[in-house]
């Protein structure tokens, strides 16, 4: 975390590192400290330890549903289903937050966490895209790795009433494993169409790495709604608003508008509203995608421009229902060589209020089983978009929402606005605060990004080094000193007190921990540098 905020800027406002793009930080961890071990002496090894693919997340193999779900409601995600059979339950958890995440599956037996797969799709993304970010996905484990099993390469192919071929990559250590792979869904009919995702798949104790690999396939291609939120929430006749609604879509049509050689169509959503209900009509939101099919018949997301167009106020006083216009119009050839390949597949249309779904259409129905529906939105996530168009002004109200609500996550990226005067005056203080109010959640992240912060804060007011000192070794302790990144903050730290001597052995003692890349690994050699300069690292 804390190598983005400091190299990565604004990509940092999202707890993003760009080749991390589908993993989310580790937001809460829960681990008995051992004793801290004494900083390597030059040319001596480090002592290691047995290595095991850890979950993501933070969490570990082993953890009660009841010790996940605290943690989720805290980061403000939700378990929008759960399915129960025998001494087996799984999760769809929505609300963890990374570009393309889609939606995460927990898996328990016997009360305890025994997988984790992630799900993603990015818009407008054709299969060589999804190829070539598994390759350098592949590159990320291989390196994370290295002192083990390197990458074993997955291919399957599964027939039946769909057809699902994966192609990926696996690693092993112990009796955990991960494996990443594109998994592409073939129609079952005459007229070939394909949609792909992108899964990562962690497997913990007992579970076995082939099985995962060649596990059933799901009914994509079927105008049965698989998920069960969806399928109460998909509205199939006009005056019957979804169950548990205050909003509901009582018709939408769709009109060919195409001229010119340009492809264009208009879709008026017909929003209707529960009668005799009091509402805040702000804070209800109609989204609209839009879906093409290529020339090889994949199914992705538009590209076109879509626009949207309320033919009145919004407010549900004197129409109801009320109309709104999406336009969509296609890309002429000049700006988008795929332009004359692409064709107008069908769209979702999904009400949310407050941030949850009220009502949704598709046409076809089953694109809700092609592509993810969201079933609700946080403030968090409206924060996130916010800093990522550059409206730091919103997303700094958005966190601070986010974090009177104890979001781990809305807090550091507060502190970080503080600290850089975004969206927010600059204010070193107030950035402090916010910081150890996360810190107070207990995480290594949490820790590591306060100690940091008090060890290279350009404000000698702030800088504290003996309690920096602190909260960097009770991170490094609470990830059994194998995060190279909380070494390398707890050589920070040292320095920050004078002790250049132990500074220099814990910089060398995290550039001996894999993991880190290149460009990394090249700043923590200028953090050596300056230690036996016997200079302080300034953020």
């Amino acid at each position: 975390m804390k190598n983005a905020l400091t190299s990565l800027a604004i990509a940092a406002i999202i707890l993003l590192l760009a080749f991390l793009a589908i993993w989310p930080s580790p937001f809460l961890e829960k681990i008995e400290s051992p004793l801290a071990p004494k900083p390597r002496v030059r040319g001596a090894s480090p002592v290691k330890t047995a290595i095991e693919i850890d979950p993501p997340f933070g969490f570990h193999w082993g953890d009660s549903m009841a010790h996940v779900e605290a943690l989720l409601t805290y980061s403000a995600a939700q378990i929008v289903w759960r399915a129960a059979s025998g001494d087996r339950e799984t999760w769809s958890v929505e609300g963890l937050i990374q570009p393309g995440l889609k939606s995460t599956r927990f898996l328990f037996e016997k009360n305890a966490l025994r997988e984790v797969e992630l799900r993603c799709q990015y818009d407008d993304w054709p299969f060589a895209h999804y190829q070539s970010r598994l390759e350098e996905l592949r590159g990320y484990f291989d390196a994370k790795y290295r002192s083990g099993q390197r990458s074993q390469p997955i291919v399957t192919s599964i027939r039946g009433n769909d057809a699902e071929n994966r192609t990926g990559y696996g690693w092993r250590f112990q009796d955990t494993n991960v494996t990443v792979f594109c998994r592409s869904f073939t129609a079952p009919f005459t007229r070939v169409m394909s949609v792909t995702e992108l899964v990562i798949h962690y497997g913990g104790h007992g579970q076995n790495f082939e099985r995962e690999i060649v596990s059933g396939v799901e009914r994509h291609w079927s105008d049965d709604v698989g998920s069960p939120v969806l399928a109460q929430k998909l509205q199939r006749k006009p005056n019957e608003i979804p169950a548990d609604s205050l909003f509901g879509i009582e018709e939408a049509k769709l009109r060919n508008t195409s001229q010119s050689g340009r492809a264009a169509f208009a879709l008026e959503v017909a929003v209707s509203m529960r009668p005799n209900v009091s509402v805040d009509p702000t804070k209800t939101v109609v989204q609209v995608n839009f879906y093409d099919s290529m020339a090889d018949r994949e199914i992705v997301q538009t590209n076109a421009e879509v626009d949207y167009e309320w033919r009145s106020h919004r407010d549900w006083k004197e129409m109801n229902p009320e109309t709104l216009t999406v336009a969509y119009k296609g890309k002429l050839d000049d700006q988008d060589k795929s332009a004359r390949s692409r064709k107008f597949f069908g769209y979702v249309a999904a009400v949310y209020y407050e941030g949850r779904l009220q009502s949704v259409r598709a046409a076809p129905i089953k694109l809700l089983n092609l592509f993810a529906v969201r079933t609700f939105t946080s403030p968090f996530e409206d924060a996130q978009n916010a800093a990522a168009r550059g409206d730091f002004a919103s997303a700094a109200q958005l966190y601070q929402h986010s974090a009177d609500q104890g979001n781990l996550f809305a807090l550091e990226n507060l502190a970080w606005f503080y600290a850089h005067g975004k969206g927010v005056q600059q204010d070193y203080h107030q950035a402090a605060v916010f910081y150890e109010r996360a810190a107070l959640q207990n995480t290594p992240r949490s820790l590591n990004v306060l100690a940091w912060f008090l060890a290279t804060c350009p404000d000698n007011t702030v800088r504290n080094g003996p309690e920096a000192v602190r909260h960097a070794t009770k991170a490094c302790e609470l990830a059994y000193w194998q995060e190279w990144k909380y070494i390398d903050t707890l050589a920070a730290a040292c320095a920050e007190t004078g002790d250049f001597q132990r500074a220099s052995d814990y910089e060398q003692m995290a550039m001996e921990l894999p993991g880190a890349e290149a460009e990394v690994r090249q700043k923590m050699e200028g953090h050596l540098a300056l230690y036996q300069q016997r200079q302080p690292c300034r953020d």
